[in-house]
């Protein structure tokens, strides 16, 4: 549903890499239930795609706008949707399909209005094989069996959110749960042979929750938070609300064999996704040149909830270190760039 803010015959939506059935789109509006399209087009450039109408739509008009038809390709390259794989202590080799959306890749599983500012609620279904989990950001209401081998998943609607904050894993793994007295579902999901390094995460992401939602007055809107550690993964991690990805080395600790170094930096990117909650998925930046307003505040905050949980580790000494040098020196080089950037193209962002 699109509301018409300025009287226009134009709609533009993103898409990039996917095939779109150009006769399966159709637009219906309250106040000229007769609007035509009578030209398309796909601009590369800019990912665009653009209908044009037969007349104009006024200001205050209320568009749905369907795209019954479309597909797309899971790839190998960490973007999108993309598959990824592991192999068992026995030499199986498993498959599992991962998402990874920020900043401009949603436009290539479904065609949407890909911008931070353009928040939507979305109502998601996942089928897929027996055996597997799927998740996305938002609870399952309903599951269908579809034969011996399929089935399909219904989710919740989300609240209104960004597009690059959704996300869908479907994989074997297994999880370590935890519910809180209110109901929220927390849950830390690898693979079944590394369940066991789940257990650190899970003790600090609960206790960082309490903290940030007895600090910010205010509890998270979605009603769970998978945290999930997948094999191949291009960020460290990435905090798709509800969904919060990871690479395995900044989700999973092995108290026999890992170092403290090991687990400082786990509870310092789970502290950080988490903080994305109230910083970047509550609320959000209008447009990525301002990204740093996310990732500033997040990394304050995760000294602020280190600091409270973990107090023995001084970790306000050890923001000097990590944080105050390195920024001291980068910004004495030549080569240092402003903190807000302008963004005019999808290379830039």
């Amino acid at each position: 549903t699109i509301e018409i803010i300025t009287a226009t015959k134009y709609i533009i939506f993103h898409r990039n890499e996917i095939d779109i059935d150009e006769a399966s789109i159709s637009i219906k509006s309250r106040y000229s239930p007769n609007s035509v399209i009578i030209k398309q087009f796909h601009v590369p450039s800019k990912n665009f795609h653009v209908l044009e109408m037969d007349t104009e739509m006024a200001s205050g008009n209320t568009v749905i706008l369907t795209v019954g038809r479309y597909s797309g390709v899971i790839m190998n390259d960490l973007r999108g949707l993309y598959r990824s794989s592991y192999k068992t202590h026995g030499g199986e080799l498993r498959n599992l399909a991962v998402s990874q959306f920020q900043a401009m890749d949603a436009r290539r599983v479904f065609p949407c209005f890909d911008e931070p500012d353009f928040k939507a609620r979305f109502k998601i279904s996942i089928t897929h094989q027996s055996g597997y989990t799927a998740l996305t950001n938002m609870p399952v209401t309903t599951t269908t069996l579809l034969n011996t081998e399929w089935l399909r998943r219904d989710y919740q609607t989300t609240p209104v959110m960004s597009t690059y904050l959704l996300a869908i894993v479907v994989s074997d793994f297994k999880s370590r749960n935890y519910t809180f007295d209110n109901g929220y579902e927390l849950k830390v999901w690898a693979r079944p042979e590394a369940y066991s390094q789940t257990e650190h995460a899970l003790e600090f992401s609960r206790k960082c929750y309490e903290f940030f939602t007895d600090y910010f007055g205010t509890a998270d809107v979605v009603p769970k938070a998978d945290h999930i550690a997948v094999p191949d993964f291009s960020a460290g991690a990435m905090e798709n609300w509800g969904l919060v990805v990871y690479r395995e080395a900044t989700l999973l600790y092995d108290r026999h064999v890992s170092s403290f170094m090991n687990k400082y930096t786990v509870t310092f990117v789970v502290a950080h996704e988490i903080a994305h909650t109230w910083f970047g998925n509550m609320v959000t930046m209008e447009w990525w040149d301002d990204l740093w307003l996310n990732e500033g505040f997040a990394n304050l905050l995760v000294y602020i909830a280190m600091d409270q949980i973990y107090k023995q580790w001084n970790v306000f000494a050890i923001i000097v270190v990590d944080d105050v040098h390195p920024v001291m020196v980068e910004d004495a080089l030549t080569t240092s760039h402003p903190v807000s950037s302008k963004i005019n193209n999808p290379e830039e962002i």
